[in-house]
């Protein structure tokens, strides 16, 4: 499995509290040998889409907005749509480092800690 996980960062400092979820998430499952979890670095002020594709066949997206912490989605079982959005990943994927070294990165290369 491939994950990419956009952490939302503020003047170059990542939130303290998704910090917090990645060191965790990090440490529960770094041993998994078929898991690889990267991290894409979060700028915009708003948030991206989710996705998750499945078997090459199944799509599901969830989208935020209204109220804080709503979720709106779908899911589509089509193999073109399925093409759009593997390649959309394959593309940001070369935008990500792997979740340790991001980790690594910012614990050891700053003397002030996450916002």
């Amino acid at each position: 499995m491939r994950r990419i996980i956009g952490v939302p960062e503020r003047k170059g400092l990542p939130g303290r509290d998704m910090f917090a979820w990645a060191r965790q998430h990090y440490e529960d499952s770094e041993h998994i040998l078929n898991y690889e979890a990267n991290v894409l670095r979060w700028t915009a002020a708003a948030d991206g889409p989710n996705m998750a594709l499945i078997d090459d066949s199944v799509v599901f997206l969830a989208f935020s907005g209204g109220p804080r912490q709503r979720l709106n989605g779908f899911c589509a079982g089509d193999p073109a749509f399925m093409t759009y959005f593997a390649s959309y990943f394959d593309q940001l994927r070369a935008a990500v480092q792997p979740l340790g070294t991001y980790l690594g990165g910012v614990d050891g290369d700053r003397t002030d800690k996450p916002a």
